[in-house]
């Protein structure tokens, strides 16, 4: 993978988004429903132009991880799909995410549920001499999707919110893939910026 986000060796062309919905379906199968949800579904298909097919993804830091965790994978199944395709090229679009659940045949109604309403700017400039990394505006706790996996730290999340002082300090937030740890941190900061 070059550092413009080509995955070389692919064989083939014609690849249309009908056959991608068919590679999305076998990913999903494959890795299972939360690496699906936090790494590919963002995924969104931007066309194929002799044999090159276009991957829309929302952030570079995605780019590489799919790249380098699942590019090998897409290639087989990009190359079973349709044995034209030449290459893939990931390109950083931020409302890919949007796209891409709007787009999603296999998506139910809680995939749809989970993606922000609007499409807002993902972070926010530094307020002054703020030193921290900007927040992603989208995490916030109305944003939420609380289930039975992510209940107990959203409890625990929004007591250290709304509180100065807290009975477990500091708060260790451990789960896997795509049950919204970082959306709770960004959700966290966010509530304390509005209180104070």
């Amino acid at each position: 993978m070059r550092d413009g986000g080509d995955i070389h060796d692919i064989r083939g062309d014609g690849m249309n988004s009908e056959r991608w919905d068919k590679v999305k379906a076998r990913l999903r199968e494959e890795f299972g429903e939360a690496a699906f949800k936090s790494w590919l579904l963002p995924l969104a298909f931007g066309g194929c132009d002799d044999g090159q097919v276009r991957l829309e993804v929302p952030t570079r830091f995605m780019r590489d991880w799919v790249a380098s965790h699942y590019g090998e994978r897409l290639r087989v199944l990009l190359t079973g799909e349709d044995a034209s395709v030449r290459s893939i090229d990931l390109v950083v679009k931020p409302s890919a995410r949007l796209a891409a659940a709007a787009r999603d045949p296999v998506a139910g109604p809680i995939d749809a549920q989970a993606q922000p309403i609007a499409a807002a700017p993902a972070a926010e400039p530094p307020v002054g001499d703020e030193l921290s990394a900007p927040l992603d505006r989208r995490y916030t706790f109305k944003n939420f999707v609380v289930g039975k996996p992510n209940e107990f730290a959203h409890a625990a999340a929004q007591r250290v919110a709304d509180f100065d002082t807290v009975s477990f300090n500091p708060l260790f937030l451990y789960g896997g893939v795509g049950l919204g740890k970082t959306h709770l941190m960004h959700a966290i900061a966010h509530h304390i910026r509005e209180r104070n």
